[in-house]
């Protein structure tokens, strides 16, 4: 049913004004599942329970199918060991090693649309350019590899990543849904290279991905190889250090090749697609808010330089900019809802009470273990509570405050500046839910 939603959030915005914040949907097989927006509950789930809190089994094995058992798919320690290894191409030193690199990738972007202006283009398809643009500097920073999209040299490779998740998922036949996420939970692991040979919409558009990417990986992984068996190192990024980790006698800082394989395919289509689409979002923002666009062209105007290169210092000298960057990932949250299992019987902690069926007024919800949670970021990004009665309208103003940095939950606390938009490559998990009933109180 949210599958098939006109626009993301519609069916969770009406549920919430009837609901509130915590409510019972039914899912596949009519499975009772929560759907919680509610600031305090996702605090617990997300950061005080720990791992308790895991994947679902239909999300890990969906998400294997299209990029193997890489950091998506991991759960608990092998999570914890994936990231700790990936860890060191993230932080915030090297990332500011890249500046150079966006620079250049956003001084080319400019350059083409000029071009294409030219050429007698009235209009153009903004999301397009910075899936291109975006998949340059992704190949560039994570694997020394020129993907040339800009340039239009690896067109059938883009055909293969346009659009993936949307062809993949929207607007599924009933079979579709029962396969996904109802019969994968169920079925034992071995059954599953069966199932992925069922002519499903997902199952073949996420093999014609994973082919693709895997001729492309397979070529800059062996180059890697050779260079860090030669002792030659170019740098610590994701390509090095995945070479790295291949050769390590050390279990808990190895990675197998199959690891390898589904982290190069995940930071290539996470690190491109989620940040092409927060740029198209902001784009489309700042086109419907021109009044902002002044504001950070006058921002642009007074901290660039005379020779025209950005430092990180300057970018964190453009508050408006930076919070206008912040209010597109509030808004429009490249991952609407995340699932997760109970690992044992818990309770849920409230912000907000909800009333029951029979009137009871809870604080606190009891959950079993097995309870199936539908984690709403849609909702959380739009709850009034955390963001005041403005909180569906565009506003970048409200990150210029500091009313927001207690709750340490949510896209604000994962922001740093510039940085933002690779980091969600990284910090991102889980994949949009499908359930079917209409909400009811818990």
């Amino acid at each position: 049913m949210l599958r098939h939603a006109k626009n993301v959030g519609d069916y969770e915005a009406a549920w919430y004004r009837n609901y509130g914040s915590v409510f019972r949907i039914a899912g596949v097989f009519n499975e009772p599942v929560l759907l919680v927006s509610d600031p305090k509950a996702l605090q617990y789930v997300l950061q005080v329970s720990g791992y308790h809190f895991l994947k679902s089994l239909d999300t890990i094995r969906m998400i294997e199918a299209f990029f193997g058992h890489g950091l998506l798919a991991a759960n608990d320690q092998d999570h914890q060991r994936q990231r700790k290894i990936l860890n060191p191409a993230f932080s915030n030193v090297h990332l500011q090693c890249y500046l150079d690199v966006f620079q250049a990738a956003g001084s080319k972007l400019v350059q083409k649309l000029k071009e294409a202006r030219k050429d007698g283009h009235k209009t153009e398809n903004m999301l397009a350019w910075a899936q291109k643009v975006t998949l340059d500097i992704v190949g560039i920073t994570s694997f020394r590899y020129s993907f040339g999209a800009l340039d239009n040299r690896n067109s059938a490779f883009e055909e293969v990543l346009c659009h993936l998740f949307a062809e993949a998922q929207l607007f599924p036949s009933v079979a579709d849904v029962l396969i996904s996420q109802g019969v994968l939970r169920y079925l034992p692991g071995s059954l599953m290279p069966i199932m992925a040979r069922m002519p499903t919409r997902e199952n073949q558009r996420y093999q014609e991905f994973r082919k693709a990417m895997e001729n492309i990986a397979r070529t800059m992984y062996h180059r890697e190889l050779q260079l860090v068996k030669d002792g030659i190192e170019e740098g610590k990024d994701i390509i090095n250090i995945l070479a790295l980790a291949s050769l390590s006698d050390d279990k808990r800082k190895r990675m197998t090749e199959s690891e390898i394989a589904a982290q190069m395919g995940t930071f290539t289509f996470a690190g491109h697609d989620t940040t092409a689409n927060t740029l198209a979002w902001l784009l489309y923002e700042l086109s419907r808010h021109p009044e902002d666009q002044d504001k950070i062209r006058r921002e642009i105007s007074q901290v660039r330089p005379d020779t025209g290169v950005l430092t990180s210092s300057d970018y964190d000298a453009m508050p408006w900019l930076n919070a206008s960057i912040k209010e597109t990932l509030r808004l429009h949250p490249f991952a609407h809802t995340l699932v997760r299992v109970a690992g044992h019987n818990d309770v849920l902690p409230l912000l907000e009470p909800v009333t029951t069926r029979d009137g009871k007024v809870l604080k606190e919800i009891p959950i079993a273990k097995g309870q199936s949670i539908h984690i709403s970021i849609y909702m959380y990004n739009r709850n009034p509570v955390v963001w005041g009665n403005d909180a569906h309208e565009w506003n970048p103003k409200r990150f210029l405050k500091d009313s927001h940095k207690e709750m340490g939950l949510g896209m604000y606390s994962n922001l740093c500046g510039r940085q933002v938009l690779h980091r969600m490559a990284f910090r991102n998990h889980g994949a949009p839910g499908s359930c079917g009933r209409a909400a009811e109180r818990v």
